[in-house]
């Protein structure tokens, strides 16, 4: 994985995109399937949801590449990058499932 140094505008703007569209699409679903919500619901939620996204996708792929960086420390292979942005990802939904879901 190449630094590019502090910021770069495509990387940050690749993080956005990927950041609205994925939480755009799995929170639909899960909304519609697991909670209830009508599709006029969900889509009003999911439309109020994008600003947030916008404003942690930046800070969220900063992050993303630091514990990459750290596995890469660790091993260099692709099997360990794998497992990290697995763990990653399923800690991070968890993260989620407890602040806002188990209320």
């Amino acid at each position: 994985m190449k630094s590019r140094g502090p910021f770069c505008i495509r990387n940050a703007a690749a993080d956005t995109f990927a950041m609205v569209v994925f939480c755009f699409i799995t929170g639909m679903i899960i909304e519609i399937l697991i909670s209830g919500m009508t599709f006029e619901q969900s889509l009003a939620s999911r439309t109020l949801s994008i600003p947030v996204n916008i404003a942690i996708a930046w800070p969220y792929g900063m992050f993303r590449d630091w514990v990459l960086r750290q596995g890469h420390k660790l091993s260099p292979s692709s099997f360990m990058k794998t497992c990290l942005i697995w763990w990653h990802m399923c800690y991070s939904n968890l993260q989620f499932t407890q602040v806002f879901c188990l209320r």
